[in-house]
C-alpha cells in the first residue's frame, strides 16, 4: 500500500513538472484590454440583484500590460449607476497614468454619492442644500474628467483632498447627531459644518471653472495658430 501511494504522488509530481513545462514555454502575445474583465464585474455584480447599500463592495484590477483606450467606458460605468471603485494591482509594463486615471474617477464618484447620502442624513435644511450644491458640481467635474480624461491631473486636489474632505467633515456631524452629543456642541458643530459646507462649494466651483477656463484657453490657443497660419497663407478672410 505504501508503495502504491508513492508511485501516486510521483505521477502526480510528474504531471505538475509537465504542466509547469508547458506553461515555461508558453509566449505571451497579443494586447491587453483591461475594460472589458471590468465590464464582466460590473454586469456580475448587477445580475446578483444584492442591495449594495449594505456592503463595501469594489473591483480588484490586476494588469502587467498597457490597455487600448476605450472612450465608451467612462458612459458605460457613469450608466450602471453602482458607484462601485476600482482599485488597480500593477505589475509587469502596466501604465500607472492609465490605471491611476481609472481609479481616481471610479473612486471619486463613490465619494460623490457618500455626500449625497450624509447630506440628505443631515437634518438641518443649509447643510442639505450645501451637499446638493456639492454632488451637482461634483458630478459637473466627473463628467467633464470623463471625456477630458487628459485633465485629470488639473484636479488632483479635488479628487484627493476636497471629495474626502467633504465627505469627512459630514461623517463627523452626522455621527454626532446620532449620538445625541450635548446641545451646546452640537450648536458649535453645526455652525462650523455649514460654513466648511460653503467652503467647499466654492472650491468645487473654482476647480470646475479651472477646467473649464483650461478649455477657453486651448481654444484661443487654436485660433491663435490658425490666425497666423492664415497670414503665412495670405488668407485675408477675418477670423
Amino acid at each position: 500500500m505504501y508503495g502504491d501511494g508513492r508511485d501516486q504522488l510521483t505521477a502526480a509530481t510528474d504531471q505538475l513538472l509537465d504542466a509547469d513545462k508547458k506553461i515555461q514555454e508558453e509566449e505571451a502575445d497579443g494586447g491587453t484590454y483591461i475594460y472589458g474583465p471590468i465590464r464582466m464585474a460590473l454586469d456580475h455584480i448587477k445580475e446578483q440583484g444584492i442591495d449594495l447599500k449594505n456592503y463595501t463592495p469594489a473591483i480588484i484590477l490586476m494588469t502587467d500590460g498597457q490597455s487600448i483606450e476605450d472612450d465608451s467606458f467612462a458612459e458605460t460605468y457613469k450608466s450602471c449607476n453602482m458607484n462601485i471603485p476600482i482599485f488597480p494591482i500593477m505589475f509587469g509594463d502596466a501604465d500607472p497614468a492609465q490605471l491611476n486615471a481609472l481609479a481616481e474617477l471610479t473612486n471619486a464618484r463613490g465619494y460623490i454619492e457618500q455626500i449625497r447620502r450624509l447630506g440628505e442624513n443631515a437634518g438641518i435644511p443649509s447643510i442639505t442644500e450645501g451637499a446638493r450644491a456639492l454632488v451637482r458640481t461634483g458630478r459637473d467635474i466627473m463628467t467633464y474628467l470623463s471625456e477630458n480624461v487628459d485633465r485629470i491631473p488639473q484636479a488632483r486636489r479635488f479628487l484627493n483632498y476636497y471629495l474626502d474632505t467633504a465627505v469627512q467633515i459630514l461623517k463627523k456631524y452626522t455621527s454626532l447627531k446620532k449620538n445625541h452629543a450635548p446641545q451646546p456642541q452640537m450648536q458649535k458643530v453645526t455652525q462650523e459644518t455649514v460654513q466648511a459646507v460653503e467652503t467647499l462649494k466654492q472650491a468645487f466651483e473654482d476647480q470646475y471653472q479651472k477646467l473649464l477656463s483650461g478649455d477657453v484657453m486651448d481654444i484661443e490657443t487654436d485660433i491663435e495658430v490658425l490666425r497666423n497660419a492664415s497670414k503665412m497663407d495670405g488668407v485675408n478672410d477675418e477670423i
